[in-house]
């Protein structure tokens, strides 16, 4: 049986495979196309990557400047610091995330201090930062949830990661950096400065 003599049979089923095809396509070609047009972001982000619950540690943005203050934790509380939270620079450049580290204040016995205090990071102290939830170029930064459970995972429990994007206006940039890392969450874009070494 040649194509045509199917096609002219089988017509209407033809149709009904077809159309829908068509279809996805159509919208993924035009997502495509509407993500290339939307400019790359233009700026930096300051994250921090920290277990929920107890942490010696707490960051804002007081007048454009990065504050990390620290707060000890109270002998007795039954909550144990395990791990410090983990301060990340997100260069939209390359996608890439250097660690900032972090030196926690030890008293002369080697313990962590029990003195609240503001600690100071110097390769960071030219940076000019704004805490708005959106970045000035319009971008967002978004966790989104990935299953890895398929049918075996529905079967006997699967897993699920966390993968964060840089979203806008339909376009969403992998930060594969980030997707390791555990609770990462915005502390301010940096709209000023350069990062020192």
């Amino acid at each position: 049986m040649s194509v045509s003599v199917f096609l002219k049979k089988n017509l209407v089923a033809v149709i009904g495979v077809a159309l829908p095809l068509l279809l996805v396509v159509l919208l993924v070609a035009l997502r495509g196309i509407t993500a290339s047009r939307i400019p790359e972001p233009r700026h930096d982000l300051l994250l921090v990557s920290q277990n929920y619950g107890n942490t010696p540690l707490e960051f804002s943005v007081e007048r454009g400047k990065l504050k990390v203050h620290y707060q000890p934790v109270k002998e007795g509380s039954g909550q144990l610091v395990r791990k410090a939270p983990e301060l990340l620079y997100l260069d939209v450049d390359r996608l890439a995330v250097r660690p900032i580290p972090i030196e926690l204040p030890v008293d002369q016995d080697g313990k962590l201090s029990d003195q609240a205090q503001t600690l100071e990071l110097p390769a960071l102290a030219e940076l000019t930062l704004s805490a708005d939830s959106v970045a000035p170029d319009g971008y967002r930064f978004e966790r989104a949830e990935r299953s890895s459970r398929g049918l075996f995972g529905e079967l006997f429990g699967g897993s699920y990661r966390s993968r964060y994007v840089l979203a806008k206006d339909g376009r969403r940039i992998k930060l594969p950096d980030t997707e390791d890392r555990y609770n990462v969450q915005l502390i301010g874009w940096v709209v000023g400065g350069e990062l020192g070494e």
